[in-house]
């Protein structure tokens, strides 16, 4: 919002900080947007590396499966006393069960930590994203400051001494037209 001036000087510098502006908000939306892009792509890694860990889990028991009946059934081509057969079927059992457990319980654990992974990586983007726009408008600030300090130290007026000089005239003309109209 440039104002309206017969300087030169104050019109370029206007200009400046304008573009200025205009270009720091870029740079944050273009940050921000690399910020959540990255969050995104950390997320589907992670839940592909979920994926994998499932499907390798699906994979081992399918194949445990077909190897233990085709175990057992290769076993039941032998000729075994009663009291043989049993012992090993339950020892087998018991560790075909024990192994399940096992893998559910890795499985699961693999799903907590990814879970976890998730959204401790989306608390930090949005805390990065939090913190990029605070510097934004903090180093907005700093560079406005500066140059209505350096516009003060070589004697030109800033955009809100020229705004306050306005409005100053303004309320001089209005108590003039009033004068005159009493």
């Amino acid at each position: 919002m440039a104002t309206q001036t017969n300087n030169p000087y104050v019109q370029q510098v206007e200009e400046l900080v304008e573009r200025a502006i205009i270009d720091l908000r870029r740079t944050a939306k273009t940050a921000s947007q690399t910020a959540l892009d990255a969050s995104e792509a950390v997320r589907k890694t992670t839940l592909d590396v979920l994926r994998a860990g499932v499907g390798a889990y699906l994979a081992v028991a399918e194949e445990t499966t077909k190897t233990y009946t085709n175990l057992v059934a290769r076993g039941e081509e032998v000729e075994w006393p009663q009291q043989l057969v049993e012992r090993p079927r339950a020892f087998v059992q018991e560790q075909f069960t024990r192994f399940e457990k096992q893998s559910e319980q890795a499985v699961e654990a693999v799903k907590t930590q990814t879970e976890e992974l998730t959204g401790a990586v989306e608390a930090q983007t949005e805390e990065g994203k939090k913190l990029f726009e605070k510097t934004a408008k903090d180093l907005q600030t700093q560079v406005e400051k500066a140059v209505a300090e350096a516009l003060h130290r070589i004697g030109m007026p800033t955009r809100q001494d020229v705004q306050t000089l306005q409005a100053t005239v303004a309320k001089l003309n209005k108590q003039v037209d009033d004068l005159r109209k009493a």
